[in-house]
């Protein structure tokens, strides 16, 4: 078991027993663990805990593993298609203007856009915290070509086999919809 194994199962297991977080803090600081690595694992065992509702800002913690990745992934690229889909026969039934079409078509496509975005970055942000990296290296996915090569990265590199700083392993059992929405 690696220190930070340690750190979020004792984590868990005093919170189980009832233990404030502050109780626990204090206890792991005196024992010689670094501050900011508590407070990291108090948040990601929170999370994982599943003691809180929904939030956006859940989308961007813990891990996921490769296959999921790569599923979620499609999944989320089929439902875009059909939506685009379905909105160009509906334009074929809606007798307006060409140009008012346009306008409705891209208003409609951006805003299914931005609902996807944090679904689609969470992914992203939960993958390179599988690896052991900050989910701020995500930007590179905006660099042309280097976005390219880091998404294959994110793609094709195994993941860290233990607990890091962003929690326990990926769950091999949580399913598609599951990842997408990480719950």
């Amino acid at each position: 078991m690696n220190n930070h194994e340690t750190l979020f199962t004792y984590i868990t297991q005093e919170r189980a027993r009832g233990v404030s977080d502050d109780a626990i803090r204090t206890a792991l600081i005196a024992q010689g663990w670094q501050e900011s690595q508590v407070r990291t694992m108090m948040r990601t065992a929170l999370t994982l805990s599943g003691t809180q509702g929904f939030t956006i800002s859940q989308l961007f913690r813990g891990r996921i593993g490769r296959l999921k990745y790569f599923g979620a992934g499609v999944l989320m690229a089929l439902v875009y298609a059909v939506f685009v889909m379905l909105l160009a026969i509906a334009g074929l039934f809606v007798e307006t203007e060409q140009s008012v079409g346009y306008a409705m078509t891209t208003i409609i496509t951006v805003l299914v856009y931005a609902t996807a975005a944090p679904f689609s970055l969470g992914l992203s942000v939960r993958r390179a915290h599988d690896i052991g990296w900050t989910g701020w290296s995500v930007g590179w996915m905006l660099v042309p070509f280097l976005g390219f090569i880091y998404a294959l990265i994110l793609l094709l590199r195994p993941g860290q086999p233990s607990a890091n700083l962003y929690g326990p392993p990926p769950n091999p059992n949580q399913g598609w919809f599951g990842a997408i929405f990480n719950r």
